[in-house]
């Protein structure tokens, strides 16, 4: 089950503005009809003894009588479900988890579990409509597990990336790089990352992607914790600039750690 972790960046050419927007987190959704709920973080924090998930419901339209469920496992003993967010009742079906009802098109929703746990496949469940007329809509959506392979992926340093100004054609470092790190319970995972383009009308999706230059620094696939440093450099040709006119660009960087 693939994991995600999106790193969202902007550089600055020439005339461009230079805006950095940073987010160390994993990304792994399901879709439930027209609703999507995304796991955004999984974190252990140590001095809590407890992990918090994040889990983000969204929406196009505003929710009437909706209500969305998590899976989970018998492991998880309602005692260990320390804190949330919004209020929440255990329930049984579809499966044993806990129901949240939504009121709003994006909502977040924080789930605090005492003890380290990690994170494998489960049940998420959309409910539409009570009074015995629910429609359930079923998917799988990573959560917390009671056993099997765990992996984890997370921004350590690097959070703020910006490029030197530009004047014109070129090699332009960032001023800093980023150390991403995965925390895996097996070797043999993979990274891999995708780039989203947010580029004024007129811009050139190719020439963006082509002079944004990400490089990672050597690394083992091993089990434990590995540190990876990711660079970034803008690759500037002359004929470049015609095909960037001025405005706001904006790349989303999902950074994807697999395993078999």
């Amino acid at each position: 089950m693939p994991k995600k972790l999106q790193r969202l960046m902007t550089c600055g050419l020439l005339l461009m503005s230079l805006f950095i927007f940073t987010s160390a987190i994993e990304v792994v959704a399901a879709q439930l009809g027209d609703v999507t709920v995304t796991l955004q973080s999984h974190r252990y924090v140590k001095k809590d003894d407890a992990t918090k998930f994040v889990y983000r419901v969204t929406s196009s339209t505003t929710p009437i009588d909706q209500a969305w469920v998590l899976e989970l496992g018998d492991c998880i003993l309602p005692e260990f479900v320390t804190d949330a967010t919004s209020p929440f009742t255990w329930t049984e079906e579809p499966f044993r988890g806990l129901r949240f009802i939504r009121t709003a098109k994006n909502q977040s929703f924080e789930i605090w579990l005492t003890g380290q746990w990690s994170i494998g496949t489960v049940g998420v469940a959309l409910i539409a409509g009570s009074g015995g007329n629910e429609e359930i809509t079923i998917a799988e959506i990573d959560g917390p597990f009671c056993e099997g392979a765990s992996i984890a992926l997370d921004i350590v340093d690097g959070a703020d990336i910006a490029f030197p100004e530009i004047t014109g054609s070129g090699l332009f470092s960032a001023d800093s790089d980023t150390l991403l790190q995965v925390t895996s319970s097996s070797s043999g995972w993979a990274l891999s990352h995708t780039l989203d383009l947010n580029i004024p009308t007129g811009a050139s999706a190719e020439t963006v992607s082509r002079i944004f230059v990400l490089t990672l620094a050597p690394y083992a696939t091993s089990d434990g914790t590995t540190d990876i440093h990711v660079g970034y450099e803008l690759q500037i040709n002359e004929e470049d600039f015609g095909n960037l006119p001025q405005g706001t660009y904006v790349i989303a960087i999902t950074f994807i750690v697999s395993t078999d």
